[in-house]
């Protein structure tokens, strides 16, 4: 069980320290945080932003950072500067973002990183940039700002073996849409309060075909979901949600033979009935007698 200590001052005289988890009530921490040589794991819960050091860059042996609620970093600029870099470094969360640039500079300094949770500005430019990740690199989780109208999503991503895909408060298009479809080895996607340029979401035939789990909540905009024959090939579990304006889950996931299980949490009563023809058809038609409804 994990257990933050609440603490007034930062320590930085505790240099054979591998591994600290703190509470603070501070916006930064101070430059001396780098005097922690051995420190492999820092957690930070705070309340707000904090303000990290440029001289954190010097902690080399860090392998996960995680700043709950965000961070930004001071003097980021002088990072350009300094040979410095995060090499071992495995799991970053949540700095925040402003422009793409800034997520661009990250991965530089840190180019063996495999977990990335961030928090976005949502500020983006046409064409999209596209956001390249190492060969390691397996999750990310994309955070939005919540305001009136949702910014549109950023970017789009080139990862080979991106496993994880988290997105939440932004709009889709549909550039973004067949971006996501198209990373081959997927196999968890979750969206939650995303938003679409319009009302209809099509797949088509060679998307998803990795995917294993589909989480999808709160899409108001969302009205009709199409689907060709064959895809989420590969799926085991749909966890549709707060979808109150969709009028039903496609037909396709009657014939998926791997798929085990689909919690439906409020939704309106025609994604609840497409749901249980689903379920009829997998136990009475494929004798998929272990698969499972959940409605809540």
């Amino acid at each position: 069980m994990e257990h933050h200590i609440v603490i007034e001052l930062f320590p930085s005289d505790l240099v054979y320290l591998r591994y600290l988890s703190v509470e603070i009530d501070q916006t930064s921490i101070p430059s001396s945080v780098a005097n922690i040589s051995n420190l492999k794991t820092l957690i930070l819960k705070s309340w707000g932003r904090i303000l990290l050091p440029v001289t954190l860059t010097r902690m080399v042996k860090s392998r996960h950072l995680h700043i709950v609620q965000y961070f930004t970093i001071n003097n980021v600029e002088k990072i350009f500067d300094d040979s410095l870099k995060f090499y071992d470094l495995g799991t970053l969360s949540q700095p925040y973002f402003s422009c793409v640039e800034d997520v661009e500079l990250i991965l530089r300094i840190t180019p063996n990183i495999r977990e990335l949770e961030c928090k976005f500005k949502g500020v983006c430019s046409s064409p999209f940039p596209v956001l390249k990740f190492s060969s390691q690199f397996e999750t990310l989780y994309i955070i939005g700002e919540v305001v009136e109208f949702q910014h549109r999503y950023p970017v789009c991503i080139s990862a080979s073996y991106l496993k994880i895909l988290k997105l939440s408060v932004f709009r889709l298009g549909h550039e973004h849409l067949l971006n996501i479809a198209q990373l081959q080895n997927l196999r968890v996607l979750e969206q939650l309060a995303i938003e679409f340029d319009d009302e209809k979401w099509e797949v088509s035939d060679d998307e998803f075909l990795e995917l294993k789990v589909l989480k999808l909540m709160f899409y108001r905009s969302l009205e009709e979901w199409t689907a060709s024959d064959y895809p989420f090939s590969d799926l085991e579990c749909l966890f549709p949600s707060g979808l109150e304006n969709l009028k039903e889950i496609p037909s396709c996931f009657e014939g998926i033979s791997s798929l085990n299980s689909i919690e439906v949490r409020e939704c309106n009563k025609s994604v609840v009935k497409s749901a249980r023809v689903i379920r009829e058809i997998q136990v009475d038609d494929y004798q998929n007698d272990d698969f499972k409804l959940v409605i809540k």
